[in-house]
């Protein structure tokens, strides 16, 4: 009669138990779960890092571009400006040249009529 009475607490108290083990084996499932998440967002974090430093040197590099291609620019310019000082410079030593010779000419014609 003893044994009657209390099997019926043993069982209550091993569902409790088992209960009580369930909630603790889902509350551990759900930590492994959450840092796995956490893992993964690190992962994330890491991967995203190294895409940006990948992709930095290649920055760098269209920059260098950029200038070395502006510098060539800048060069060109200055030797067309060159070059087109040289050619002012040479129209002026042809005017220059014409005017003696028209100076020389007018001597020559005022000795001639004189």
């Amino acid at each position: 009669s003893h044994l009657v009475l209390t099997l019926p607490n043993l069982v209550l108290t091993l569902s409790h138990l088992v209960l009580t083990l369930s909630h603790l084996v889902l509350n551990l499932s759900h930590l492994v779960l959450t840092l796995s998440h956490l893992v993964l967002n690190l992962s994330h974090l890491l991967l995203t890092l190294s895409h940006l430093v990948l992709t930095l040197p290649n920055l760098v590099l269209t920059l260098s571009h950029l200038v070395l291609t502006l510098s060539h620019l800048v060069l060109n310019l200055s030797h067309l400006v060159l070059t087109l000082s040289h050619l002012v410079q040479t129209l002026c030593h042809l005017v220059l040249t014409l005017s003696h010779l028209v100076l020389t000419l007018s001597h020559l014609v005022r000795h001639l009529v004189l």
